[in-house]
């Protein structure tokens, strides 16, 4: 599995997508993802063309990498999920803020994620 610290140096310049100057840009999701897409044949997101995954597509991707993020309601839905509130802070981070260290770091957290054991306290 790549580490944070291997995937910015293979993809050490993430854009906003708001960033119409960098044609060939990319954010720092869709780099995340791009690392782990041989492990995943089954994606169907094209990260070939589409450098700036949404928020669904990257919430999806993120719970296939770390699957404690994947907890959604009993109906599986997504939005719902852990892994959707770290796509939706990399996004804000990225494309609105350009604050590419903290969408870094939210990718690393997400990585890293662990679900909380019963009973433990927050």
């Amino acid at each position: 599995m790549p580490t944070i610290a291997e995937i910015r140096l293979r993809y050490p310049h993430p854009v906003s997508q708001r960033d119409t100057a960098a044609p060939h840009g990319y954010c720092v999701g869709w780099a995340v993802c791009k690392a782990f897409h041989d492990a995943f044949p089954g994606w169907d997101t094209d990260l070939e063309d589409n450098h700036f995954p949404g928020e669904y597509d990257l919430a999806r991707m993120l719970a296939d990498i770390n699957p404690a993020l994947d907890d959604g309601d009993a109906y599986g839905d997504l939005e719902d999920s852990t892994a959707w509130a770290f796509a939706d802070a990399m996004t804000e981070s990225n494309d609105i803020d350009r604050d590419f260290e903290a969408a870094w770091a939210l990718a690393a957290q997400a990585l890293a994620y662990r679900k909380p054991e019963r009973g433990a306290q927050r």
